[in-house]
C-alpha cells in the first residue's frame, strides 16, 4: 500500500489531515500486494493478471486527483 501525506483540507484553509499517496500501478493497472492485485484480487500469473485491471481507470483518476491536491496543499513537517 501507499503511504500518507499531511495536507490542509478545504482547499488549504481547513484543518490538517492525512490523505493517501497515489496507489502504485503496473502497466496493466494492477497494484500488487504479495501475490494478488490489491484492487481486483487477480492472482499473479493468472490470466486476469495479464489483462487490464477492472479497477485501473477509477484508480488512475483517483491517483491524479490525490496527487494534484497533495501538490497544492501539502504541509511541510
Amino acid at each position: 500500500m501507499s503511504g500518507m501525506v499531511l495536507v490542509r483540507l478545504d482547499e488549504g484553509r481547513g484543518p490538517l489531515a492525512y490523505i493517501p499517496l497515489p496507489i502504485p500501478l503496473d502497466s496493466d493497472g494492477h497494484s500488487w500486494e504479495f501475490a494478488d492485485c490489491f484492487l481486483c484480487g487477480a492472482a499473479a500469473g493468472s490470466p486476469e493478471a495479464g489483462r487490464r485491471c477492472v479497477e485501473a481507470d477509477a484508480t488512475e483518476e483517483e491517483n491524479a486527483s490525490l496527487a494534484a491536491y497533495a501538490a497544492l496543499h501539502a504541509v511541510a513537517c
